[in-house]
């Protein structure tokens, strides 16, 4: 094996951190000149792309009392999600 495991609450932590990121790349979409404001919103995909494994490794190594809170910072995340997705979808309908 290439490389060790982690443990798994740092594995946790690290599966958030890629959440926050994939969000981060998902909200580029909205700024006004940013590539995909205006036309397809590629940075929303990019950014699921990246969201979905962190939400995964997250979800699988939550254990116990954290399990509850991972679960809540994993629907606010998911929220900010459709949020962004809902205004991109309405820019491109709009023109």
């Amino acid at each position: 094996m290439p490389f060790p495991a982690l443990p798994a609450d740092k594995a946790v932590r690290f599966g958030f951190g890629l959440c926050v990121i994939g969000f981060g790349i998902a909200c580029i979409s909205l700024f006004p000149n940013a590539p995909g404001s205006k036309g397809f919103p590629w940075p929303v995909f990019a950014g699921s792309a990246v969201y979905m494994p962190g939400a995964i490794l997250a979800f699988l190594n939550a254990k116990g009392r954290d399990r509850n809170q991972a679960f809540m910072w994993l629907r606010v995340i998911r929220m900010g999600f459709f949020a962004i997705l809902a205004v991109a979808l309405y820019r491109m309908s709009t023109g």
